[in-house]
């Protein structure tokens, strides 16, 4: 079903509400492991420092991403970023889901922490559609 775009109507409802849950779940991504971390020590057998690494290569990898991952946006079609991002997001929660490896689970979180920017491309996807929109209505 294609959103249409009406004048003076602002965003669709329902691309409004997919925007709003893929933001809150996104950014939601940096912060489930924090929870976790005592589990994780115990079921690994891992010291407290190496659980905290995991939050702290999250959080790292949120700079990171915000760095190199956003200015991507101004020269790369934002639709590809967005769909590359979340299948890397995908893979790396998968990854950290089955594996029994501390080091893939770091290695994850880094890559979670990456790829949990795209609020800030959905964002910017709002406003070019703000954007033609208003257009739109110049060019009537």
């Amino acid at each position: 079903m294609p959103c249409v775009l009406k004048e003076n109507e602002g965003i669709p409802k329902l691309l409004l509400i997919i925007m709003a849950l893929a933001t809150g779940f996104s950014v939601a991504n940096c912060y489930y492991n924090q929870s976790l971390l005592g589990s994780i020590v115990s079921d690994f057998h891992a010291s407290e420092y190496d659980g905290s690494i995991i939050s702290a290569l999250t959080q790292f990898g949120y700079v990171v991403g915000l760095c190199i991952v956003i200015p991507l946006g101004n020269t790369l079609s934002k639709k590809r970023i967005i769909t590359i991002d979340y299948f890397c997001c995908s893979m790396a929660l998968l990854s950290v889901a089955i594996t029994k490896d501390l080091f893939i689970i770091k290695l994850s979180s880094f890559i979670i922490g990456i790829s949990s920017v795209m609020p800030q491309f959905l964002y910017r996807w709002r406003l070019f559609i703000q954007s033609l929109r208003d257009c739109l209505n110049f060019n009537q």
